[in-house]
């Protein structure tokens, strides 16, 4: 029986029989009989080969096929996404054979993830969507693998993937009023196949809620957030938790020190669980934010306080304040109007009485409420509604003036603009025959802010005595 196996035509030699110098092999009656043989492939691909064996009284032939593949990775992939975040890229297979391919796809790496079969039809390109979806701050190595079912050939490529810091998963939006409190239902659900507890923990001190949150496999759980907000307005931050390990719980049963207060938020989306057997290790990082606006709507005023004024003229509104507390207490003070004026900012020793004077000097008539509002630093804000009428100026009575006839007398007119604003006025004389004002016609008189201005009015008497020496001047701003 010969030993030198047979190579099909048209294929490299690659397979030998160990010692080619034997011409028999060893007689076993009862029993098989190993051939050795030998493999060395120059170059990666598939070597079919046919081994005949013949004796007196029989033949017999093997088919083997020996499959080799590249030591080096078809290619390299790297994904870089926050946690939470998913990335899926599309990888490229080429079938350049007139066979169909079917092959099995083995993914090595945590958070990747992709079919497990892929079929290529002959001489087709098919894209395979790999996808990475991180929940933590991480950086994995891996590989994709496609193995041919065809012709048993592998396609290895080197993967990479890289977790950065998560963006925040959902803007949470509460609408509270100032000195109540306001409780928003979260649930929360679970990451792992183990239970994990969360310690949570944000940068707004007007919310809170249980310090600790334990989340089972599978399970959601309510988490209520408490929110009090301590004055009006938008404020914005960021809630987050953390997965809390076991050496923390170590920590705090040799210490006493009293944990924060803290709250917790809603999470929308489910990632993709852990293997059963993850380590404390594998999710020390895990950890996910929100942002967080709350808007504060102001609660009922501490009074209400009805005024009278009239334009252009300053009325002054004093309220007492007392400090009950044995501490020095700054308040801030926040007014609605630039026409109301006054200290903005307050300080009052321990039971200390003080009358607030705030200033209002309006521009306008009509009827318009404003709010004057103290802000403590650590407590609620109070504040009292100002309802406020402004009527007309009253008009001025110039001193009488006198002259002879064919020549004139001159006074001056002082225009006061005691407002924050500046003021564009157009002039209107009754009596213009008479009465002469120093300005150009069809031009306004601009006044700025805090200022006078002074307008020479020249009387002209026509006639002896009082009759027809008299003029009515309004100045009127069309703002």
């Amino acid at each position: 029986m010969q030993q030198v196996p047979a190579v099909d035509e048209g294929f490299p030699l690659s397979f030998s029989a160990v010692d080619p110098l034997m011409h028999r092999l060893p007689h076993a009656a009862d029993g098989p009989v190993l051939v050795p043989l030998r493999f060395f492939p120059l170059s990666p691909g598939r070597y079919p080969c046919k081994i005949f064996l013949t004796s007196k009284c029989d033949v017999r032939v093997y088919y083997i096929e020996g499959v080799v593949n590249e030591e080096q990775p078809e290619a390299r992939f790297e994904f870089e996404t926050p946690a939470f975040e998913t990335l899926t890229q599309d990888i490229p297979i080429n079938n350049k054979t007139k066979n169909e391919w079917k092959c099995q796809v083995t993914i090595e790496g945590k958070w990747f993830y992709g079919p497990s079969i892929l079929h290529v039809g002959a001489g087709e390109t098919v894209q395979y969507p790999l996808t990475f979806k991180p929940i933590l701050e991480c950086e994995i190595m891996g590989k994709l693998i496609l193995q041919n079912e065809v012709d048993g050939m592998k396609y290895i490529f080197d993967i990479k993937g890289v977790g950065r810091k998560p963006i925040a998963l959902e803007n949470i939006t509460v609408e509270c009023q100032v000195g109540k409190i306001t409780n928003k239902p979260i649930m929360v659900p679970s990451y792992t196949k183990t239970p994990l507890t969360y310690e949570v923990s944000s940068d707004l001190p007007i919310v809170w809620g249980i310090p600790q949150v334990t989340i089972h496999a599978g399970n959601s759980i309510p988490y209520i957030l408490h929110v009090s907000p301590w004055k009006r307005g938008v404020f914005k931050g960021a809630i987050s938790f953390s997965v809390k390990s076991r050496e923390d719980d170590d920590f705090e049963e040799d210490t006493d020190q009293d944990r924060k207060s803290s709250f917790q938020e809603s999470i929308t989306e489910i990632a993709h669980s852990l293997d059963e057997g993850d380590s404390d290790d594998d999710v020390s990082n895990l950890r996910i934010w929100y942002d967080l606006e709350i808007h504060s709507s102001p609660g009922p005023p501490l009074d209400v306080i009805e005024t009278k004024c009239t334009a252009l003229d300053t009325t002054c509104i004093e309220i007492p304040l007392f400090n009950p507390k044995d501490r020095i207490i700054c308040l801030d003070v926040k007014l609605t109007n630039a026409a109301l004026n006054g200290f903005k900012e307050i300080i009052l020793r321990p039971l200390e009485c003080f009358n607030y004077v705030v200033q209002y000097t309006p521009a306008a008539t009509g009827c318009i409420d404003e709010s004057l509002i103290f802000q403590p630093e650590m407590a609620q804000e109070f504040w009292y509604l100002l309802k406020l009428t402004t009527e007309l100026p009253k008009p001025t009575v110039m001193p009488k003036m006198k002259h002879d006839l064919g020549k004139y007398d001159t006074q001056i007119i002082p225009l006061v603009n005691p407002t924050h604003e500046t003021l564009e006025l157009q002039a209107t004389n009754s009596n213009s025959e008479n009465f002469v004002l120093d300005v150009n016609r069809g031009s306004s008189l601009i006044i700025p802010p805090h200022t006078t201005k002074e307008i020479s009015v020249h009387f002209y008497p026509s006639a002896l005595g009082r009759a027809g020496h008299k003029a009515s001047i309004n100045f009127h701003c069309a703002q």
